[in-house]
């Protein structure tokens, strides 16, 4: 499993199990504690919080959660890897 496929099946699990908070900021810390224990070397910019990390990452979590669902991108050099959508 290549290093950006290890990070897809994380954002997978990060994003079902988010979705069952009704607080934002509770889940979007929720995913942010997940990433930062498995990827620390990986900055992170989100909707709640702003951006964390960001000197010299290769891999940038690109968190949104509102009402309606939980999203989660990972770009490299700002190239958009994958996205990953969890409907609510």
């Amino acid at each position: 499993m290549t290093k950006i496929e290890k990070r897809i099946e994380y954002a997978k699990k990060f994003a079902k199990s988010a979705s069952s908070y009704t607080n934002f900021r509770k889940a979007e810390a929720y995913i942010i504690g997940f990433i930062f224990n498995k990827f620390p070397e990986d900055s992170i910019l989100a909707t709640q919080s702003g951006e964390i990390n960001v000197a010299n990452s290769v891999y940038c979590w690109v968190i949104d959660i509102n009402d309606k669902y939980v999203s989660i991108e990972i770009k490299t050099d700002l190239k958009i890897e994958d996205r990953v959508v969890y409907e609510k």
